[in-house]
């Protein structure tokens, strides 16, 4: 054989060589590639997880702040209705009370309603029968110890 076909073997085998060489070259850029992707997958696949995971976390936390809001406006109404039905017992109480007056009056009308509580559980002298109060002297007082003193005006004492 002759020289020539020598160089065109070796040619042949070295383009072989350069085209094997080319193609596992590329087949590894393809692998390296394709494990990136992979791993971008999973961290996008992460993070999509950990998103849904705050939108649920967010979506129970407004249905439990509605869910309170609801309850504290069951509560506001129930406390107004309770209000209005404590009003309206008042109305009545007052309205019983001014009857109750009204009927006293028409009974007994010239009775004083004046009269202290300390003056009904401690009658004096200075009621008169007719319930009505005599002026008072106080230089006249009945204490022992304002005639001991002289003193007409013993609320000045110390």
């Amino acid at each position: 054989m002759d020289t020539w076909v020598w160089i065109v073997i070796a040619v042949l085998v070295l383009a072989v060589i350069v085209i094997v060489a080319v193609s596992l070259t590329g087949r590894q850029r393809k692998e390296a590639e394709l494990k990136r992707r992979e791993e971008k997958a999973a961290e996008l696949r992460s993070r999509g997880q950990d998103e849904e995971l705050r939108a649920k976390e967010a979506a129970a936390a407004a249905a439990q702040q509605e869910a309170d809001a609801t309850r504290s406006r069951m509560e506001a109404e129930r406390l107004e209705r309770q209000a209005r039905e404590q009003s309206v017992e008042a109305d009545r109480a007052r309205q019983a009370a001014q009857a109750h007056r009204a009927d006293a009056s028409r009974l007994a009308p010239e009775t004083d309603m004046d009269v202290t509580r300390e003056e009904l559980d401690n009658p004096s002298r200075d009621r008169l029968l007719d319930g009505s109060r005599a002026p008072r002297d106080e230089a006249f007082s009945d204490r022992p110890s304002d005639r001991a003193t002289g003193d007409p005006d013993p609320s000045r004492r110390l």
